[in-house]
């Protein structure tokens, strides 16, 4: 009985398939890559489809939970109090929670932001059937409402 055996180079593959292989530690190279950032990622940072659905993503939610910014790639720092705070119920519905507690939601809003965000809350509660506890210490609207 004979067997063959066929040598696999490892250092000769396909460039497309180098994109996605780890560095091989028991290969010898004169330089290695000065990155610490995976290849994976840094193709899927910069792949056309990724940003095209998340400014899809972005702007679903800005019409969603309504919040007022001249483009969708406005720092969160730089929106209203209101605005932010938006954000902030957002990034918290992602996990879609069957509880939101939110602690002082309208602190250093005005009344018309206040108003708003009572709005959004109800919504939550009404459309998404998510239960919201609210703590607040002052009778501002939002302590008045159920």
């Amino acid at each position: 009985r004979r067997s063959v055996y066929l040598m696999v180079q490892r250092n000769r593959r396909h460039p497309f398939l180098a994109l996605f292989d780890a560095a091989d530690p028991n290969q010898s190279v004169a330089i290695r890559d000065a990155t610490i950032t995976p290849t994976q990622s840094l193709f899927l940072m910069n792949s056309p489809l990724v940003h095209r659905a998340a400014a899809a993503f972005a702007d679903r939610l800005i019409a969603d939970f309504d919040i007022r910014t001249p483009h969708r790639n406005q720092r969160v720092a730089h929106l209203s109090g209101g605005n932010q705070q938006k954000v902030v119920l957002a990034k918290a519905l992602l996990g879609e929670p069957d509880v939101l507690m939110l602690d002082e939601p309208n602190a250093g809003m005005n009344p018309s932001e206040t108003d708003a965000l009572l709005g959004l809350i109800r919504r939550i509660r009404d459309e998404l059937g998510v239960t919201i506890i609210l703590i607040v210490f002052t009778r501002s609207p939002i302590a008045r409402s159920s």
